[in-house]
């Protein structure tokens, strides 16, 4: 079905859907929940069969991740990141004693193995091709997720300027500047000081 065309209508749905009671969702809507006929109003838009519909299908899809958890995610992606592509065949012998591989039935293997199953095709001559999803992602997901590489924020840099005021800041510009020309004493407790002194409360 989909989101419903109406936007106040489609949140109404949303805010249904996540239990809340319809006078609450009326509102949270954008709708005006009047003393006399709000309760009213959103009890009759919940019971619009559009909205009905719209308020099932969110439920419905809802149900259908509740199980979903990290830990489960963590797993799938540790199954990609172990599994090996020979694990998935046979080694047989032909009429000539020659050795060959045999794809395995997939529909027996363990779903710790099959997981990991990208696609399988079947060429015209018979031969089999197996794809695997990718382990570099997968080792890079799971290294990323415990921790064992950094995030790629950069450092957060601090500005001691931004806690000083104006006063401050002027002082201790002019006595950095004049330290550089060489107009300043090379003392940094005399430029601390020459900060302190130029505050209100110094």
């Amino acid at each position: 079905m989909g989101a419903l065309r109406n936007p106040r209508h489609e949140r109404f749905a949303l805010e249904l859907a996540e239990m809340k009671k319809p006078v609450d969702a009326y509102r949270i809507a954008g709708f005006t929940v009047s003393p006399g006929s709000g309760a009213a109003n959103a009890r009759k838009l919940a019971r619009n069969p559009a909205v009905k519909k719209r308020v099932q299908e969110l439920v419905a899809r809802a149900i259908e991740y509740s199980d979903v958890t990290r830990i489960k995610t963590v797993v799938q992606i540790d199954r990609v990141a172990r599994a090996n592509l020979v694990d998935f065949f046979d080694v047989v012998f032909d009429d000539k004693k020659q050795p060959k591989l045999r794809l395995k039935d997939l529909s027996k293997l363990p779903r710790a193995m099959t997981d990991a199953v990208k696609s399988l095709k079947i060429k015209d001559d018979g031969a089999i091709e197996l794809e695997l999803h990718d382990k570099n992602q997968a080792n890079f997901t799971l290294l990323k997720y415990l921790g064992g590489i950094p995030d790629d924020k950069p450092a957060q840099q601090v500005n001691i300027f931004a806690s000083m005021s104006l006063d401050d800041q002027l002082a201790l510009a002019g006595a950095l500047e004049r330290s550089v020309t060489g107009a300043a004493p090379k003392q940094l407790d005399l430029i601390a000081e020459e900060v302190g002194s130029a505050s209100p409360n110094g």
